[in-house]
């Protein structure tokens, strides 16, 4: 009868409710998170002419205007860390770049590939990353390393195809992983654009907005340990 009183100890325990020890694990680094929306107001931007960067064809209209994002994200979130071995895919196809906006950690790479069964050559002339990846063939690839980042904030990288003087594209260097790309259109309704990003760690950080067509906009928010911190974000479209 003695050998019985662990066992009925355990029953007793798994009656009364063991101790949470998954959940418990889950929640020791008493992570939070952030919730709120992104709203987008003001007239949208038209299409106007589009400049060649080499300057080999004169000025052309714009084609019809494909799906525009944007990309909410914490800033002073402590640690950096290591981005994916494999890289991240910006494709050429229907002569444009999809996606046309690519949040990446810095360090990163990007593969670039020709869907389209024409000629591309994608580059950049920006600061944080300059590259030419000379003519692609159809079907062909190359990779690009990204190992840069600006003294503050996140980089911006604006890429071009020199062959298609359409086409454009974004592709942002990030600090830490805390970040969600939104849909413009839905931002610019009443409703604005929902964005939840969870696993924060507590502390003061600013949370900011960026997109191609709008004036950056950022908010200092603090996150508490195991919570859920509200936050929204007005931008306004540049005239």
């Amino acid at each position: 009868m003695k050998k019985a009183a662990p066992v009925l100890g355990i029953a007793v325990a798994l009656m009364l409710g063991w101790p949470r020890a998954c959940p418990a694990r889950a929640r020791a680094d008493g992570a939070g998170s952030v919730t709120g929306r992104v709203f987008l107001t003001g007239a949208p931007p038209g299409p106007g002419p589009v400049l060649d960067p080499f300057l080999l064809y004169a000025a052309r209209p714009a084609p019809p205007p494909g799906p525009h994002h944007l990309v909410v994200y914490l800033r002073d979130v402590p640690g950096r860390p290591v981005p994916p071995s494999r890289p991240m895919l910006l494709d050429m196809k229907d002569n444009r770049f999809v996606p046309g906006l690519l949040p990446i950690l810095a360090g990163g790479r990007v593969r670039f590939r020709d869907l389209d069964p024409v000629y591309h050559r994608p580059f950049s002339y920006s600061e944080l990353r300059r590259f030419d990846l000379g003519r692609m063939a159809p079907g062909g690839s190359r990779v690009v390393d990204f190992p840069r980042l600006p003294s503050s904030g996140i980089g911006v990288v604006e890429i071009f195809c020199a062959l298609h003087p359409e086409m454009k594209a974004f592709v942002l260097l990030m600090r830490n992983s805390h970040w969600q790309v939104l849909d413009e259109s839905r931002a610019a309704t009443p409703a604005g654009a929902p964005f939840r990003l969870k696993g924060v760690p507590p502390g003061r950080y600013t949370l900011g907005v960026w997109g191609p067509d709008f004036a950056p906009v950022s908010r200092p928010l603090r996150v508490k340990a195991g919570a859920a911190s509200r936050a929204d974000l007005k931008a306004f479209w540049e005239e």
